[in-house]
Order: C-alpha cells, then structure tokens, then sequence
C-alpha cells in the first residue's frame, strides 16, 4: 500500500515532467468532511470530574463550522531518523494541523484557504 508521502512524492514527479519551469505547486491538506454539528467547548480541567468524566451540567457550547487542531501523524522516518532524539522529537516531526469541516462549509473553506494560515 502507497503512503500518502509516497504518493505526494510520484503526483510532484509527473507533474515536474508536464512543466518545463519552475516547481508545481501542491499543497496536501489533512481535512475531515462532516454532515455532523460541530460544538466547542473551553473549559478549565479542573472542572472535570475525575469519578466520572463530565463537565458542569451549566457548562456552555457554542457551534462552529470547522475547527482546527494539530496532531501527529505516522511517517517515514528512513531519510532522518538517526537525527530523533527520542519520542518528542517523533511526535513534533510528525505534528501536523488537521481541519474538520461542516460539508455546508467545504466551498467557502476552500475559497478562502491560504497556505501559511
């Protein structure tokens, strides 16, 4: 099975092939698409109750249309991995910022994406 890296890597390779200038330019973003309703909620972990999990009852949530997040995600290490110095390096090589997105919203989203934002 192709990983998503290797699979950017042979996409840049034919179209590097098609283009007699310059590099293409591709930009690979980690989105979710949902029908579901979105709701945040910023609290402070102190107000959760240890026993059983859950927040105050009087606790408010507000809904979004996306929310952004950062995670990490597996890679290929084979090019670096002699320059990790542990697990935390692993981790922040491999953070990335992964959208959810309302469909309702996906257009408009795209619309309005800026690399570097």
């Amino acid at each position: 099975m192709m990983s998503l890296t290797q699979l950017a890597i042979e996409e840049r390779n034919i179209l590097s092939s098609r283009q007699s200038t310059g590099e293409p330019r591709v930009l690979y973003v980690p989105v979710i698409i949902t029908t579901a309703r979105l709701h945040i909620c910023v609290f402070d972990p102190a107000d959760i109750d240890m026993e059983t999990g859950t927040l105050p009852e009087d606790q408010k949530t507000e809904e979004v249309e996306l929310i952004r997040f950062q995670k990490s995600l597996g890679a290929d290490f084979h090019s670096s991995v002699d320059k990790l110095r542990g697990l935390a390096d692993a981790n922040a090589q491999n953070e990335r910022t992964i959208f959810v997105i309302r469909a309702t919203r996906f257009v408009s989203f795209l619309d309005e994406f800026e690399y570097g934002q």
